[in-house]
């Protein structure tokens, strides 16, 4: 397993990074803290997994990255029909932020992470600072946390729900180039929203050398609220990129995760539930869809640490040409969790020979008077009978093939709530079956 280097992880860059953003000292600190935590981590911590993680394709050690903050929002963005917010950044520059006036006077928080530590101080503290809001076992994690260049925080008071979505746009990869960025959601009591966040190239995207993206969702639930979180990965072919989210959910309340992941040269993408209250659920649905040389390291982590609990994940995947993917997935019940309910499925389908799909399901089970403990997992081809059955009443072969594999991914589509993001993801599949 080879190690990562990143050439402007140190010291002076985060200093430099945390005074142009005029940042507090306590998150300076954390800051720090995280950069000692990137550099003495391993690329793999967990015991299970570390034969099947990879990131000899990450060539980013010497990228650079954006260290001035962005300037005032462009707005440039004029068709804001069927959603509640939009923040859109492209490269180092902020072109949206929006919210809806009608949300603002409820008290719905919308803002650059910049803007949240300096008017919301406190607040953005307990849930970043006080709080653990990522993984301070995951290398990656750490690294967006000490080097987090922009960032966006969305906060929904008690008893208020935001029934459109809220766009998040990612827009990367000019060349040796690097941006890490980081998401806050925090839900009150009885709350509920939808956001949707788009990773997509940048109009200066393209290049002989990698660029560098790193992203993280840290999300926290109050008690009966519900979060739907969407994303789809579809940046150009010369990015690296690294995803980490993570989500503290409250008593009797529900998170339901959907992401696809298309672009990019290499995806890492780790995903951590903590269903820390009783009742609380997580769905969760992951696709991919790889072709010529691509690598993805898929990995989804659920800790059921409250009792009467539930989980249900399911990730899908299409691979092509000499793409590769490691999926990877994680229940935890604890001795805490009684009566928890959980099920986790990976399902591959490889369509060449040289393509590879490893597929590892994996339970801890420490207190076994649970409903359910379940996993299930396949690699599997076309099936040629379904062909048959399908030219057999007048389908051309071709595209009888066509529909099988997007019937086989559709599940993640479905679960898209703004169509005009699904619409493109099933292009973007289609794109894919045609090269």
């Amino acid at each position: 397993m080879a190690g990562f280097d990143l050439g402007f992880a140190e010291d002076e860059t985060v200093r430099e990074l945390s005074s142009s953003r005029k940042e507090p000292a306590w998150f300076l600190a954390d800051r720090l803290v995280s950069l000692a935590n990137f550099k003495a981590l391993r690329v793999e911590e967990h015991q299970l997994f570390t034969k099947y993680t990879d990131i000899s394709r990450a060539r980013v050690g010497g990228t650079e990255p954006y260290i001035q903050p962005a300037g005032p929002a462009k707005n440039s963005e004029k068709d804001l029909a069927g959603v509640s917010g939009v923040y859109s950044q492209e490269e180092d520059s902020l072109e949206t932020l929006w919210l809806d006036p009608e949300l603002e006077k409820k008290g719905v928080v919308f803002e650059t992470l910049q803007n949240a530590v300096s008017r919301h101080q406190q607040q953005l503290r307990t849930l970043t600072f006080d709080h653990a809001s990522l993984p301070e076992s995951d290398k990656f994690a750490q690294m967006t946390k000490a080097l987090c260049m922009a960032g966006v925080v969305l906060h929904v008071p008690d008893n208020v729900s935001v029934s459109k979505p809220i766009l998040i746009r990612w827009s990367i990869g000019r060349e040796n180039a690097a941006l890490l960025t980081r998401t806050v959601v925090s839900l009150g009591n009885n709350s509920s929203a939808v956001v949707v966040e788009e990773i997509e190239p940048s109009k200066a995207a393209g290049g002989e050398r990698m660029a560098l993206f790193g992203g993280t969702a840290e999300v926290m639930l109050g008690e009966g609220s519900v979060l739907k979180y969407n994303g789809v990965e579809n940046v150009g072919g010369g990015v690296a990129t690294f995803l980490n989210r993570q989500a503290s959910v409250g008593a009797g309340s529900e998170i339901r995760w959907a992401f696809a992941y298309v672009g990019g040269e290499m995806t890492r993408s780790h995903i951590d539930s903590f269903l820390s209250g009783r009742g609380a659920t997580v769905r969760e649905v992951q696709v991919l869809y790889g072709g010529k040389s691509q690598f993805f390291d898929i990995f989804s982590h659920t800790r059921h640490v409250a009792e009467d609990t539930v989980s249900d994940l399911l990730s899908k995947g299409v691979l092509q040409d000499q793409s590769k993917a490691y999926v990877k997935g994680l229940i935890t019940i604890e001795k805490s969790g009684k009566g928890s309910d959980s099920y986790l499925g990976e399902f591959g389908m490889v369509l060449s020979r040289d393509s590879r799909f490893l597929s590892i399901p994996s339970l801890e089970i420490e207190n076994h008077a649970v409903r359910r403990a379940k996993h299930a997992s396949s690699v599997t081809q076309v099936d040629e009978n379904q062909i048959f059955y399908m030219t057999s009443r007048g389908i051309e072969e071709s595209e009888a093939r066509k529909l099988i594999v997007m019937g086989f991914l559709d599940p993640v589509v479905a679960r898209i709530p703004l169509e005009s993001v699904a619409d493109r993801l099933r292009g973007l599949f289609e794109s894919k079956w045609k090269a």
